[in-house]
């Protein structure tokens, strides 16, 4: 009977995640056919599900399971990424008001004015590095409950999630995004955060074998681990929490405990891979250093840990599963006046799940998903927010967008590493931006 315990946790969990997702106190949503009510609620949560939703958004498959390998490649130099996380929240909380005060409801909207042209540019971008991330955590999910369920095929099993997931974001929106975001934050506190650190008090006593060094940490892995403190402040997931906070205030207080909760969150992650290797662990792949570290210090207890790892990378796949959505929805779809706000929110999640499957199936790599989709992100979205600054026209900025693309694809395609990418990719839009700034109008 013991071993079906994790199935029969996963499974309960599952169910949970549902009926906490379609559980509202509200109607609105997909039912009302209110675009703009599914996008970001009411606009008056509190600071706390704020600080659950931020924390949970960014806590998914590459801060548990991928951070915890590092960790025991790497060691503690990986903490760069939740530096980057807090510092990236710092700076939403100092923008806070500018973010509540923009007209756009995400932020391809907020960056594009009126300008139909650049918000469907930025849309469609958005769209699939949203995609992107989206297919990463189906890729978590696909390795994480494997084992626990070996006569099941993985695309089975991740298309069973995406379903459910999909259901509740379908039906209730950014309702459901932030119910659901709660309830997995309590449930990493208390089935990861909190068993870990107890076996981190108890010491390593004496190691299983020599304990080995880690490995130095590749200058480009570090830049990379850094990403978000540009990805961060101009994020979807930061504009649309901002939007549905009832005030400043509680934006700001959310933001600032949101930061807090991830940096812990992620510490530990790593901390069990450092924990692995100095107490002599030897394991044969990176990525099992999560489930190793709980099986092999709290037995069958431990296994329960797979429910938290599973609510952090559901909470992960919710929140940009959502943030894809809303990008060919709101940003694509409606300024091009496809249809009704309904139906466009249906072919907007069937195209995420069914396109979102297909990646993860053909390139099942977490990190390089979440890594690249990242590089996309800043590329255009930092240099047009510095554009936008600068007084560039919306025309101009369109057109730098494209040529900043290409470059990126031809870059990639011909396996061509730049120098400090991603910031050279950075750069390269912002000369750009600024050779068409130096171009008089006619």
């Amino acid at each position: 009977m013991n071993e079906f315990i994790p199935q029969i946790a996963i499974i309960a969990v599952a169910a949970l995640f549902l009926v906490c997702g379609l559980y509202s106190r509200r109607h609105g949503t997909t039912v009302d056919g209110d675009l703009k009510r599914f996008t970001i609620g009411e606009g008056d949560r509190t600071a706390f599900p704020i600080a659950a939703g931020i924390s949970m958004s960014f806590v998914g498959g590459a801060a548990t399971l991928n951070m915890a390998s590092l960790g025991y490649q790497y060691g503690w130099s990986v903490l760069v990424d939740p530096v980057c996380v807090g510092l990236a929240l710092v700076v939403c909380i100092v923008a806070t008001s500018k973010i509540r005060e923009g007209n756009g409801i995400t932020i391809s909207g907020l960056l594009a004015g009126s300008s139909l042209q650049l918000q469907v540019l930025l849309g469609l971008v958005s769209f699939v590095i949203y995609l992107m991330l989206t297919a990463a955590q189906f890729v978590a999910i696909g390795k994480l409950l494997g084992p626990y369920f070996p006569d099941v095929a993985t695309p089975f099993l991740i298309l069973s999630f995406a379903i459910l997931v999909f259901t509740y974001i379908y039906l209730r929106g950014f309702d459901a995004v932030t119910n659901t975001d709660v309830l997995q934050f309590f449930l990493v506190l208390a089935l990861f955060a909190l068993p870990a650190m107890v076996v981190f008090m108890g010491g390593i006593g004496s190691p299983a074998a020599e304990p080995t060094l880690p490995e130095p940490t590749p200058t480009s892995l570090l830049i990379y681990l850094g990403l978000p403190l540009l990805f961060v402040p101009v994020s979807h997931d930061t504009n649309l929490r901002a939007k549905a906070a009832v005030s400043n205030r509680a934006a700001m207080a959310g933001f600032g405990i949101g930061a807090f909760f991830y940096c812990m969150f992620v510490t530990i992650a790593v901390g069990t891979g450092v924990y692995l290797r100095k107490s002599g662990v030897v394991i044969d792949a990176p990525e099992t250093a999560l489930p190793t570290f709980f099986q092999q210090h709290l037995g069958m207890i431990g296994n329960l840990a797979v429910v938290a790892v599973l609510a952090a990378i559901v909470s992960t796949l919710d929140s940009f599963g959502f943030d894809a959505v809303i990008s060919l929805a709101n940003d694509v779809a409606k300024p091009l006046r496809i249809g009704d706000d309904r139906r466009i929110v249906a072919v907007s999640v069937a195209t995420v799940i069914v396109v979102g499957l297909i990646i993860a199936l053909v390139f099942p790599k977490i990190l390089g998903l979440i890594l690249g989709g990242m590089l996309l992100y800043v590329s255009l979205f930092i240099p047009i927010a510095a554009g936008k600054l600068l007084g560039v026209s919306d025309s101009r900025l369109v057109a730098t967008s494209i040529v900043t693309i290409a470059i990126l694809v031809i870059a990639k395609v011909g396996g061509m590493v730049l120098p400090v990418e991603p910031l050279a990719f950075v750069a390269i839009h912002f000369v750009l931006i600024l050779a068409a700034r130096a171009i008089p109008h006619k």
